[in-house]
């Protein structure tokens, strides 16, 4: 055999392969009994794949009677293990909330199937197993990009390809009323859980950007956030920067100022627990049709009260920190009653029978032609 006689078959199970080295004494006798050779594992003609993800290699019956190919299938990757590898590689090209987030998903997807599978049955049988499609939807993306960099880094079949995302009814965002962010405030007990509090529903931030605040940061009028991309300045409400003050207690400017009982940083979980802990004493546990209530509903109710009681809407993009209006608006919340005083105060009917012709031209600027008519 040489290795210049590399080719692939149709199914995306099998790929056919030259200079095979097995990778343990159990294989090595394996292969030795089906070909008489020792050689090092390629597949489609690039590096060598790992021997720690390569676990056992199948012949086919007529393997005697292609002396110039071999075909192999790849089978009982650890998902797992495969799931190490990926996130080591996307540590430090994205944001440590996204790098929990794609751990938090995939590792319940290694639970279910601690072997990766290879056919997209066995992956659409995994994103049928979900209650809601969102959630299919929302894991998708994750596994997605694990199996892309398994199959460029170690040459793994893709059997994403041909999974189709799930599609969903996209729901209203959801959003404390100003009555249910009074009582969220009023049912905190102590100074961390009030900071915490203030920054995600009076300031916006998210879940782990509260985490990472140190001492340090906390300066006259402004606070320094360390986004999901990048570290920026944003203004500091005089109150909260004595609630912040209060916990630093003297610490230096390069500890935390969250820290838990032990006298650590305040991690992901540990946050989401204690303000999961006050919504509930504050009697807001779920939304409307059901939706789930947690530490983004608050960055949600931040978005559209300041929407609501008049503040522009670059603003509160800019105190978002979102890179386009696009994203911010999906965190504004527009309620029935608001959206009906709306339509009641500016739908042409009712300019029509009310207004005249001039306050119609500027109210409906973004026509060319005045509507029904009107010259």
């Amino acid at each position: 055999m040489t290795n210049k006689s590399i080719a692939q078959t149709q199914s995306p199970r099998y790929v056919t392969s030259v200079e095979i080295i097995p990778w343990n004494e159990a294989a090595r006798e394996e292969v030795r009994s089906e070909i008489n050779a020792s050689h090092e594992v390629f597949v489609d003609g690039r590096l060598p794949l790992p021997r720690e993800l390569a676990k056992k290699i199948w012949f086919p019956p007529d393997i005697q009677n292609k002396p110039n190919t071999l075909t192999q299938r790849i089978s009982s990757v650890p998902t797992q293990e495969l799931i190490q590898k990926f996130l080591t590689s996307r540590r430090g090209t994205v944001a440590d909330e996204s790098l929990t987030s794609y751990r938090h998903t995939l590792s319940a997807f290694a639970k279910h199937c601690p072997v990766l599978p290879t056919t997209p049955e066995e992956l659409e049988s995994y994103f049928a197993r979900f209650t809601e499609r969102r959630s299919a939807a929302s894991a998708y993306s994750p596994i997605k990009q694990l199996y892309e960099f398994g199959n460029a880094r170690y040459s793994l079949p893709n059997a994403m390809k041909s999974v189709k995302r799930a599609r969903f009814k996209s729901k209203e965002p959801y959003s404390f009323t100003l009555d249910e962010a009074r009582a969220v405030v009023n049912a905190c007990r102590n100074d961390r859980e009030l900071g915490l509090i203030h920054l995600y529903s009076g300031h916006g931030f998210r879940l782990d950007e509260a985490c990472r605040v140190n001492v340090g940061d906390i300066l006259d009028g402004q606070i320094n956030v360390r986004g999901k991309e990048r570290y920026e300045y944003l203004p500091l409400l005089p109150e909260t920067k004595d609630i912040l003050l209060r916990l630093a207690n003297g610490r230096s400017s390069k500890e935390p100022v969250f820290t838990s009982f032990k006298g650590r940083r305040l991690c992901h979980k540990e946050t989401y627990n204690i303000v999961k802990a006050i919504l509930k004493r504050a009697g807001v546990t779920e939304g409307k049709d059901g939706q789930r209530i947690a530490t983004h509903t608050l960055r949600k109710t931040f978005a559209t009260l300041a929407t609501h009681a008049g503040c522009n809407d670059r603003i509160v993009k800019r105190l978002l920190r979102h890179r386009t209006a696009d994203i911010t608006s999906l965190y504004v919340s527009m309620p029935m009653e608001s959206l009906r005083a709306n339509l009641e105060r500016y739908s042409p009917i009712r300019l029509l029978n009310g207004h005249s012709k001039e306050e119609l031209h500027k109210i409906l600027s973004c026509s060319i032609k005045p509507p029904f008519g009107i010259g």
